[in-house]
This record gives C-alpha cells, sequence and structure tokens, in this order.
C-alpha cells in the first residue's frame, strides 16, 4: 500500500486475506506480489471512517518453463548449491545450520556480514539490501524476482541456503545477466516440504 512516499507492506493469509492498521484518509496504491505471478495493482480512494468495500486483486501466473528436471535425493534441489560451496570461488554461502544458529527476524539478517553489502531498514516490511551500493537480483529456486526486496520474497524458516555474490565473478552462468549482475546476485534455495 502506497500513498506519496508512505509504504506498508502485508503479508495475506492462505486466503488471500489482508488488512492494514492506521491508514489515513486519501489517495492510494496497492500492489500486489506473488512468485509465478504478473504483479498487480489498484488505485484507491480511502476513507477509514467509512465501511470500507473490501478490494479484490486478481493475479495471472506467468508460466515458466523448465529446462530440466531435478528429481529430490539426499540433496535434492541444493545439489548444485553445495557442489558450488565446496569448490574455492567467488559466494559466501549460508546454510541451514547457520540460518538456525542466528535466528534472524528476516532473511536480510544473514546478509550484514557479508563484504560489499549493506543490509538498512526498509520503509514497510523487513530491509533494504544493497551490494556496492545497488539493488542486487534475487532468485529464488532457479526463479529470478523482478524489484523485489530479499525479504519481501522470503521467510528466515523457509530458506534451506543462500548463495551471495557481491560482483558478477563467480556467478553460475544460469544467473548471469549483463546488466543485473553487476549489483550482485542473491541465490535462494527454500526447504523441501
Amino acid at each position: 500500500l502506497k500513498q506519496g512516499d508512505l509504504v506498508a507492506i502485508s503479508r495475506t493469509t492462505s486466503a488471500g486475506e489482508f488488512s492494514f492498521d492506521n491508514v489515513v484518509a486519501g489517495p492510494y496504491r496497492l500492489s500486489a506480489r506473488r512468485i509465478g505471478y504478473m504483479p498487480a495493482s489498484v488505485a484507491l480512494g480511502l476513507d477509514p471512517q467509512k465501511n470500507l468495500e473490501p478490494v479484490r486483486i486478481v493475479m495471472h501466473d506467468v508460466p515458466t518453463e523448465l529446462t530440466q528436471v531435478i528429481t529430490e535425493h539426499a540433496e535434492g534441489r541444493l545439489r548444485d548449491f553445495y557442489e558450488r560451496r565446496a569448490k574455492v570461488g567467488f559466494a559466501r554461502f549460508i546454510d541451514r545450520a547457520e540460518i538456525s544458529l542466528r535466528k534472524p527476524v528476516y532473511i536480510s539478517d544473514m546478509l550484514r556480514k557479508i563484504p560489499g553489502a549493506s543490509v538498512r531498514a526498509g520503509r514497510g516490511f523487513g530491509n533494504l539490501v544493497r551490494i556496492r551500493g545497488c539493488q542486487p537480483t534475487v532468485w529464488i529456486d532457479g526463479k529470478r524476482m523482478r524489484n523485489v526486496e530479499i525479504d519481501e520474497v522470503t521467510d528466515p524458516d523457509a530458506v534451506a541456503g543462500i548463495e551471495v555474490y557481491n560482483s558478477p565473478a563467480g556467478v553460475p552462468i544460469e544467473f548471469t545477466d549483463p546488466v543485473t549482475s553487476m549489483c550482485g546476485v542473491i541465490l535462494v534455495w527454500t526447504r523441501s516440504q
């Protein structure tokens, strides 16, 4: 929910319901994001003194063509994570054990000691992460997230591993983009359900 420079973030329930507290009257833009769906937004004129009508946002799925399917085994989708971690390289690897040990409020808290990374409070939900002053590209389970902060699309309890590349050097080719990789790349791998 955005009004001028004021931004508020809410997560939906499993039924897709959401709410915001302390809303003042005025024009707003309500935006919704979910992995696998095209972002959507609507303009609203809100007056908390009146009965508010429910807002419905319909999001359309974005099909993703998979180049290959890797079946789960002992290490599952984290196989490449562990293989890359075993090699000497340019990335910083954070695994589930380290996340459990540190118990972060936001997954961005795990990035505070990464060379070249800065983590500062955001205006809404979570923190803003910058690598060498610009916003890194975030990938979750091999899917690129566009224009998101890592805390908007992750939950510390759901993360199995993180790879942080603070420069284009060493970024696996399948996660390389000549433009966005300049700001660093964060690969997030979630836990199997």
